[in-house]
Order: C-alpha cells, then sequence, then structure tokens
C-alpha cells in the first residue's frame, strides 16, 4: 500500500514510460532477446534472467552436450550459462549483457529516484501509467533524502484519495 504518490503528465515522463514500459516496449526486448538466443543457437528456448531484467543463461535440457562457452550452474539446473573462463564464454557473456529488460524505474526524468532510504530501509517505486498520467507510488518518503532532487515542475505530490480516484477512473473504463 503506498505511503507517498507523485504524478506527472510531463512529456519526456511519458517518452519515458513508451520507451519503457509500454507493450509495444517490452515486446520490442522479448523479440531481440528471442532473435539473440537464436543467433547463438537456441531457437525457440526459455531464456534465464536474474532479477527480470538481466539475460543471463538460456534453457538447456540436462541429457544434451554443453556447447563450447557453455556451462552449467547449480543455481540455474534447468539452463547453462557463459563460462566466464573462456574467451568463448565471455564473447557470449558480453552479448547477454546488452540484453537488460527496460525498466521503467531507471533513469526517470525529472530526479525521481530509482530507490529510497528513509533512515530505516531502501524502498523501490512502483510506477505505472492510469489514463494520461505517470504515476510514482512509494512505501516510504523518498522525500527524506531525495527532496531537493525532484523537480517539482516535473513532478506533483498528490494526495492518496487523488491516487485512488485515477485507480478508479482506470478501472471504471474497462468495466
Amino acid at each position: 500500500m503506498p505511503e507517498v504518490v507523485y504524478k506527472s503528465a510531463h512529456p519526456d515522463v511519458l517518452a519515458h514510460w513508451e520507451n519503457t514500459a509500454s507493450t509495444s516496449a517490452q515486446r520490442q526486448w522479448r523479440e531481440t532477446v528471442e532473435e539473440t538466443i537464436a543467433d547463438l543457437g537456441f531457437l525457440g528456448r526459455r531464456f534465464a534472467t536474474q532479477g527480470s531484467t538481466r539475460v543471463i543463461g538460456v534453457e538447456h535440457p540436462q541429457d544434451e552436450d554443453i556447447p563450447e562457452g557453455w556451462r552449467r550452474d547449480r543455481s540455474l539446473p534447468e539452463a547453462i550459462v557463459p563460462a566466464l573462463r573462456t574467451s568463448a564464454g565471455r564473447k557470449i557473456d558480453a552479448r547477454l549483457a546488452t540484453l537488460t529488460r527496460p525498466d521503467p524505474r531507471k533513469d526517470l526524468p525529472g530526479g525521481m529516484p530509482e530507490v529510497g532510504f528513509d533512515m530505516r530501509r531502501f524502498a523501490y517505486p512502483g510506477v505505472a501509467k492510469h489514463g494520461d498520467a505517470v504515476y510514482v507510488t512509494w512505501s516510504i518518503d523518498p522525500a527524506v533524502s531525495d527532496a531537493d532532487k525532484i523537480d517539482p515542475a516535473v513532478w506533483q505530490r498528490i494526495k492518496l484519495s487523488e491516487y485512488y480516484a485515477a485507480l478508479e477512473a482506470e478501472e471504471a473504463k474497462t468495466s
């Protein structure tokens, strides 16, 4: 449940949302990953991610030989990962490192932090588009440590009631 909510309809924020979180941006990322996995010789196989943002390996049956440059990892028994002790593995790893999933929380315009800290705990924001605006929700108040960084010309701190009203209006459109 959010404690603090910010809202923005700023063009830079909306463009950031479109480039990172929209269905088309996520679909493009998935297609790029699937093309790269196929190019590496694993057409149609699922990929393994770390934290859902970084591609680190590919699904590989236990009974098949492991190709050069790859190895098994105990934490991913159904997948293989690049063997970083080999030059082939380092090249594979470099290719996989380019496949980071777009994350709307990263590099938000207007100084909105990617992570907040309130002297007791760290918190990551929720980011969602409702109607014509992007909303950032926090379980803590990020202004405790980042007040001077959040640009009020880009982000407006809103009441929780305004946020819930926007959610209800969005839900009413789909009902």
